[in-house]
């Protein structure tokens, strides 16, 4: 089930967002060996398993600090994140079609913010959701400060825009603890 909050972050959140974006240029051109490549924002290294804390680069602008923060209140207290990813998507750049974490007992979940200041309907760029036959189930509109929620075991991807702009999401993925 995908459930959905419109205007999970303000007008002015984006703003500073795309401030953000401007005065840290930090985009990376990522290959993933068996997957399409796709840009990400280069400011999340990782989660040290040791000590559960998240390890930041390229001196991140606090504002991708409190969003992440917003999103983990939002998930709940036994939510534990493992990944904090920023992709961008250009015309033609669609996303293969994948799931978060592979099929496990563990319940897992991904939240996705779209991070675009406008949005029309006519360019395109939903996420895609798909059954484990791979029959698309459900489309979501990347409407701007929407936050949505999913099974991240579920298949879906994103598309790109059907016109020159971009669409760019943050995601954070994780798993509840018992």
């Amino acid at each position: 089930m995908i459930t959905t909050q419109n205007n999970f972050v303000s007008q002015q959140t984006l703003n500073h967002i795309w401030q953000a974006f401007e005065n840290n240029p930090v985009w990376l051109w990522r290959e993933n060996t068996g997957q399409k490549p796709f840009w990400i924002y280069d400011i999340y290294e990782k989660l040290d398993p040791g000590t559960f804390k998240h390890i930041w680069k390229n001196n991140p602008d606090p504002i991708f600090l409190e969003v992440f923060e917003n999103i983990k209140k939002q998930a709940g207290d036994k939510f534990v994140p493992w990944r904090f990813i920023i992709n961008k998507q250009t015309q033609g750049l669609d996303s293969g079609i994948h799931s978060d974490f592979p099929k496990e007992k563990q319940h897992s979940r991904t939240f996705i913010l779209y991070l675009n200041k406008s949005w029309q309907k006519e360019w395109g760029g939903e996420t895609v959701f798909y059954n484990d036959n791979k029959e698309e189930t459900e489309r979501c509109l990347p409407e701007p400060g929407k936050l949505i929620s999913y099974n991240a075991q579920q298949y879906h991807q994103g598309l790109s825009p059907s016109i020159d702009t971009t669409r760019i999401t943050l995601a954070v993925h994780g798993k509840y603890n018992s």
